[in-house]
């Protein structure tokens, strides 16, 4: 059975829950489902997002926690977005919003599939935390 993109994210959510309890990290929902809603509801709802700030080809998920990678670059946190293990591809507006928080500092996660996901988080938290000049 192919698990969904859904799927693969509740996943990786329980599995950060359990393995960095003290972890700060919050989705974007962005792609939400509403069963059941009508179309004018949704576009109302969408719309009311939308005016809060939602934008879209915000990643999946965002981490806030800066790390220092074996270079000496300093990320202020890093942006994961989840594809199916098989056949998930970023659209144009995630591609443009990944290649600016990359450009900006945020270490950037593209993974297909819980595992490649896990790996790659995995990686970026094994970093030394950054300290700021606030600490």
């Amino acid at each position: 059975m192919t698990r969904t993109e859904h799927s693969e994210q509740a996943a990786l959510v329980s599995y950060l829950r359990y393995r960095y309890p003290d972890l700060l990290f919050s989705s974007f929902p962005n792609g939400f489902f509403m069963p059941g809603v009508s179309s004018q509801r949704r576009a109302v709802i969408v719309n009311w997002l939308k005016a809060e700030g939602m934008t879209p080809g915000m990643p999946d998920l965002f981490i806030f926690s800066a790390r220092v990678d074996s270079s000496g670059r300093i990320w202020h946190g890093c942006a994961v977005e989840m594809k199916r293990e098989h056949g998930g591809r970023l659209s144009k507006k995630q591609k443009a919003v990944l290649d600016m928080l990359f450009r900006n500092g945020y270490y950037v996660v593209v993974g297909h599939g819980f595992d490649e996901v896990v790996q790659k988080i995995s990686e970026y938290l094994s970093w030394d935390v950054a300290v700021s000049a606030a600490t």
